[in-house]
């Protein structure tokens, strides 16, 4: 028979299979799929699980979502782990796309502390910082996004040219 002990055991299997199959999807851009196959999911409440649910909503465009989703479990998630960082990073593009300028900055900015080539989140925080006007900050942005020093006149002349690219 199906005894307690044996569905007790069964059920981490159910879970690292959906995480399993879902990431698989999201690595291949099938952002609408992981959420469907997450959802169908009765572990769906499972951090590992709903970290990977906000992270296919951010995927499927669905921002809204994604920050519903994620924001409550962010401080949940273990510090080092791979999972808080692209939940960090979601949740920051996520704020940042939305408009919620002030709200994506120390997300952009722990995922620029670990991620200091990724030039996306470079860009977002960069013009983020100029949005709320931190222009010093903005500029050392670009000068990291662009490999000059911060002071030199290539960053000067950067953050110029993004600030004409806001107004």
């Amino acid at each position: 028979g199906f005894s307690a002990q044996s569905f007790a055991q069964a059920q981490p299997d159910t879970i690292s299979a959906a995480i399993a199959e879902a990431r698989a999807m999201i690595n291949e851009g099938n952002g609408k799929g992981a959420v469907a196959r997450l959802q169908s999911s009765p572990d769906v409440k499972e951090i590992r699980v709903a970290q990977l649910l906000g992270v296919a909503y951010y995927q499927a465009g669905d921002l809204p979502r994604a920050l519903e989703t994620l924001a409550p479990i962010i401080d949940k998630l273990p510090q080092p782990s791979a999972q808080r960082r692209e939940a960090v990073q979601s949740l920051g593009l996520a704020y940042y796309i939305m408009g919620r300028i002030a709200d994506s900055i120390p997300f952009l900015e722990q995922t620029g502390a670990w991620a200091p080539n990724n030039y996306e989140m470079s860009y977002a925080l960069g013009m983020a910082y100029l949005q709320t006007r931190r222009t010093a900050k903005a500029r050392e942005s670009f000068a990291r996004m662009f490999r000059v020093a911060p002071e030199g006149a290539a960053a000067h002349l950067v953050t110029a040219q993004m600030m004409i690219r806001l107004e």
